[in-house]
């Protein structure tokens, strides 16, 4: 078992039908030299006090196993620790896990074993820190641009700022879009709405509403009227698979 590795596990790997696949990923870890620590979660409330006791008793690699959205109910506090993430998609694959290497568990093993990191880039909006976007949906939240100008969508319109995804989480910019939908006007008949996007990059913003506003930070929702938003280059450091830096 390595002292340096811990593992924090989704709750649904407690279920009966993961023990198989469980066991035989445990079993590959120690054949590598790579057993650690595990945190079993039943509530991601959790999650921060576990990881922060690893690394007061020196861990340095912390490996989320999951999926997606196990990596990224917890981005709100990882950025904050000085640990290296690992990430193993034993509930499935996703963009991300590609991004780093990890096709399937073997491959995220090797990787896992390899220790070869990069760094990749952090969205913050408030105090909440992000992987991949927020999205505020029917909305006409005022976004403001790097001090540079204001955008505004019309009524139902959606704004969207990638770090991940639509973004490239290396490059030190968010990406935005701006959507909006408008009926055409017809005396005789009802014609499609047509769509039209703003695209543009930030590096620092705001988003201001008169009335609470729904955000959806990483999937997870925060309300408010007013938010500064940025990014933080090269935040967190990721394990990841030979020939991916």
């Amino acid at each position: 078992m390595s002292s340096s590795f811990a593992y924090v596990y989704d709750e649904r790997l407690g279920e009966h039908k993961f023990h198989r696949d469980v066991a035989r990923f445990e079993a590959d870890l120690a054949g590598f030299g790579i057993g650690g620590r595990v945190a079993r979660l039943s509530l991601f409330k959790q999650a921060k006090a576990s990881v922060e006791d690893f690394v007061r008793d020196g861990v340095r690699h912390v490996v989320i196993v999951g999926d997606e959205g196990t990596l990224l109910r917890m981005m709100w506090f990882l950025p904050e620790l000085p640990v290296v993430i690992g990430f193993v998609p034993l509930l499935g694959t996703s963009s991300i896990s590609r991004l780093l290497g990890m096709t399937d568990v073997a491959s995220a093993i090797r990787t896992l074993a390899g220790r070869l990191t990069t760094t990749l880039d952090v969205g913050k909006v408030g105090d909440r820190c992000f992987l991949t976007s927020v999205v505020i949906p029917d909305t006409r939240a005022e976004l403001e641009v790097d001090g540079r100008f204001r955008l505004r969508p019309t009524e139902g319109g959606t704004i969207i700022v990638s770090n991940f995804g639509n973004g490239d989480p290396r490059d030190g910019l968010l990406d935005v879009r701006v959507s909006s939908s408008v009926a055409p006007k017809t005396l005789f008949r009802r014609t499609p709405k047509e769509s039209f996007e703003t695209v543009l990059r930030l590096t620092r913003g705001a988003v201001r509403s008169e009335t609470p506003v729904r955000l959806l930070v990483d999937g997870q929702a925060l309300e408010g009227t007013s938010f500064k938003i940025g990014v933080l280059p090269g935040k967190l450091r990721f394990l990841i698979g030979k020939g991916h830096r």
